[in-house]
């Protein structure tokens, strides 16, 4: 990695030969915008205020076109002196990892802030059409602009904001719950957002009336909690969510998690050029760390795994093998059996093995693209068990090959990636100030 200590102290030696920070951060930009595929703008306003600098790699970008199904959008504060927020986007890879697509420090904020870092984005990366899922907190501000920006998009809100700002409200002086009451109202909270099921969530919402006891502390909560949440359940209920691919979060951690890295270089004393270089820093060291982990030769093979399943471990990432080889012993087992039967061109699929207590497991399989309407399926973009059964007992030679996966999961696809070029780049300026 001494190269890119290296290239971080040349910028900082070569911006330190201007007088402002305004100038110094124009020559770092300008410097990073010289390699092919890198792409910033600085948007400043009538006032010559700027309010947005936006920052993408040509790795980032590539990164996009070929994990666009979720992005995780958040701001965090305590980056720079001038108190600027770093406001980025990150998607959900091959690896089970997050990787930022784009990173904006911005001067506030408003709406047309936020809306400027997603024209941006849009501008850069015109397949944003394949964005299924937007994770944001609980800003509002924030999901209003989405909403309009994205329209093809589901905007989810992160579980851990949810339940947090739930709780808060709950224990507030105005419902004049007792201590008992409040700790078992936030207990339900917390499994209502969870909630695996529709049965389970009515349940949940059963057990809160008979908590609250009085009419009056439920007519209190419930007018609160129906106008607010119940109207957008589908945002933020694991019961209402489980038909868009989520890949599993159901959090903004992995984006946080990275902050924290990054604020181990930065704090809020950090001069604004400074930070502008520990990002792009940052940034190119998160790009030699992917480079180094896909660079795969040879066959792997897992003493644990039958044929099958070592073949597939060459096809697709070890997380994906991880997730699918769950619904692959599944469907193996002798006590597995599932009645099927055609309905048009689909089929089907019902566990003639579940007991009541159960969840339910009966779904409409598609054999000609090998889709399936259950919940792994849809969220995972991966073969479920309903596919992988129903083409063991049809006599397939092949439970799970790579012509039913999913693009995005193939090594041969993601390691493309290691030395990221933007093919035909229809962006004509590198560097502008607009």
């Amino acid at each position: 990695m001494q190269d890119v200590h290296n290239l971080v102290a040349r910028l900082r030696r070569e911006s330190y030969a201007f007088p402002t920070i305004e100038e110094r951060i124009h020559a770092i930009l300008e410097d990073f915008a010289s390699q092919k595929g890198n792409l910033t703008r600085v948007y400043a306003n009538e006032e010559n205020v700027v309010e947005c600098i936006t920052i993408q790699s040509a790795h980032m970008r590539a990164m996009f076109e070929l994990f666009p199904e979720v992005v995780l959008i958040d701001a965090t504060h305590d980056t720079n002196a001038s108190n600027y927020k770093l406001f980025s986007f990150m998607i959900h890879d091959a690896m089970g990892k997050g990787q930022h697509v784009q990173h904006c420090l911005i001067e506030n904020e408003r709406k047309e802030t936020l809306r400027i870092a997603c024209h941006q984005f849009k501008e850069s990366c015109p397949n944003y059409d394949s964005i299924a899922v937007i994770m944001i907190d609980k800003d509002f501000a924030e999901l209003a602009v989405l909403q309009e920006e994205f329209p093809g998009a589901r905007i989810l809100l992160c579980h851990f904001h949810v339940v947090k700002y739930l709780q808060e409200v709950v224990a507030k002086e105005k419902y004049n719950l007792d201590a008992w009451t409040k700790k078992e109202m936030k207990r339900l909270i917390q499994l209502l957002v969870g909630a695996p099921t529709e049965v389970a969530y009515a349940n949940i919402i059963t057990a809160m009336k008979v908590v609250l006891r009085t009419d009056e502390k439920k007519k209190l909560w419930f007018s609160y909690f129906d106008k607010n949440w119940t109207t957008c359940k589908e945002r933020w209920s694991s019961a209402y969510r489980g038909n868009v691919p989520d890949m599993g979060n159901h959090t903004n951690n992995r984006l946080e998690s990275s902050w924290q890295k990054l604020k181990t270089l930065v704090n809020r004393s950090t001069t604004l050029d400074d930070c502008v270089i520990s990002i792009l820093f940052w940034q190119t060291v998160n790009e030699r760390i992917w480079a180094r982990n896909i660079k795969r030769i040879g066959v792997y093979m897992n003493v644990e795994y039958d044929n099958e399943m070592n073949q597939l471990l060459n096809d697709v990432s070890r997380h994906a093998v991880e997730l699918i080889k769950q619904q692959y012993d599944f469907a193996l087992l002798s006590t597995t059996k599932y009645h099927y039967y055609p309905v048009g061109p689909y089929v089907m699929m019902q566990y003639t093995s579940a007991k009541d207590d159960d969840l339910p497991d009966g779904c409409m399989m598609n054999p000609d693209g090998w889709t399936c309407s259950c919940m792994f399926r849809v969220t995972r973009l991966l073969p479920c068990r309903h596919i992988i059964y129903y083409r063991k007992d049809t006599g397939c030679s092949r439970f799970v090959p790579e012509s039913i996966i999913h693009p995005r999961w193939l090594v041969k696809n993601y390691r493309k990636l290691k030395n990221a070029t933007v093919a035909d780049d229809d962006v004509a300026v590198a560097y502008e100030d607009r």
